[in-house]
């Protein structure tokens, strides 16, 4: 119950700060897709690393 109510809190702050500070919350919104950008392509490397490790075999029979 306790983070249902942070994150109300946290949503009702981030729409106060868009009025008084735009730009500040436009420049948190561009480095946090950058973050989530890092982060997916982090995944999808590890994604591929696994998947070859996994197959590594197979791949070398085939080649």
């Amino acid at each position: 119950m306790s983070a249902i109510l942070d994150k109300e809190l946290i949503r009702k702050s981030l729409k106060d700060l868009v009025t008084e500070d735009t730009n500040f919350v436009n420049e948190l919104i561009i480095e946090l897709k950058d973050d989530l950008r890092n982060v997916e392509n982090q995944l999808f490397e590890e994604t591929i690393s696994n998947i070859f490790n996994r197959y590594e075999q197979t791949f070398k029979s085939l080649a």
